[in-house]
């Protein structure tokens, strides 16, 4: 029986071969190994991001918050002439708290700036009443001639020396004569708000903004109707304060649309805050 001839292997074959897999190998492992390089970190490390202040999702309209006591009962625009304008009969326009109607807006400042659309292109003096909770008598009220009206957005900042306090629920009332000789011919709309505590992550973020739009997204994605609105205010009054102005007014109407109140009175209100939304556009 003859033996069988084991086949010749050349060595450099061998080698060659040897070579290729090592380089299939690595292709394989480097790519893996660079990713869990890339994405391990130390306990120190991840002890520093976890101290990393986490980024506030703010978004552009105003939000209600979930919690937002709402409003039983609510007064509506009181008018001689059967509408809120001093010029104008019947107007889709009228005499307006840019405020929520349905639930409590709030309030972080002790002296807010208060604000009301006018329609009306005349000087018509105006008061401001405030009352504090189911009080009869307002606890402060500016004197007639204090305050006199134009077209547009108007505001009244109230003294510091007024003292807001927290867990109270405050009303305030514009009101605006027509006639002076008869002050039966008068207009008023009101609406609602108490005193909240900025909580210390916000006050920080707000603190290190400097524009002042920019404050008002913050104020306004975290709930706060007034301040964020305030805001608005202070700065130039050109398009894009206007734009934003026009975004917090129509999420009002969406907000206020959803609450459960008179059906009628909402639709009247969502009709008034759209015609102010377009008279801004306009201007």
């Amino acid at each position: 029986m003859s033996k069988q001839k084991t086949p010749y292997r050349n060595p450099k074959n061998q080698y060659i071969s040897l070579f290729c897999s090592l380089i299939l190998f690595f292709s394989i492992l480097t790519p893996v190994s660079a990713y869990y390089l890339a994405n391990a970190q130390s306990p120190i490390s991840q002890n520093s991001a976890s101290k990393q202040p986490k980024r506030r999702n703010v978004t552009e309209g105003y939000r209600k918050r979930t919690n937002a006591k709402k409003i039983t009962s609510q007064t509506t625009i009181t008018a001689k002439r059967g509408s809120g304008s001093c010029e104008k009969r019947n107007s889709q326009i009228q005499l307006t708290t840019l405020a929520p109607k349905n639930y409590l807006g709030l309030i972080t400042s002790e002296n807010p700036t208060l604000a009301w659309y006018i329609p009306d292109s005349g000087t018509y003096p105006i008061r401001i009443f405030v009352y504090r909770n189911e009080e009869k008598n307002p606890f402060y009220s500016t004197s007639m001639g204090e305050i006199l009206s134009k077209k547009g957005i108007n505001e009244y900042t109230l003294p510091k020396t007024l003292k807001l306090s927290y867990n109270e629920k405050y009303t305030w009332r514009v009101k605006i004569y027509c006639n002076l000789s008869d002050i039966s011919d008068s207009y008023q709309d009101e609406s609602k708000f108490t005193l909240d505590e900025l909580s210390p992550e916000l006050k920080s973020t707000i603190k290190s903004r400097s524009n002042s739009l920019d404050k008002a997204k913050i104020y306004a994605s975290d709930g706060i109707w007034y301040d964020a609105f305030m805001q608005t205010l202070r700065v130039q009054q050109d398009k894009s304060t206007r734009d934003y102005q026009r975004l917090l007014l129509s999420t009002l109407i969406e907000e206020d649309a959803n609450e459960d109140a008179n059906e009628n009175a909402n639709k009247e209100l969502q009709q008034r805050l759209q015609g102010i939304i377009n008279e801004l556009e306009k201007s």
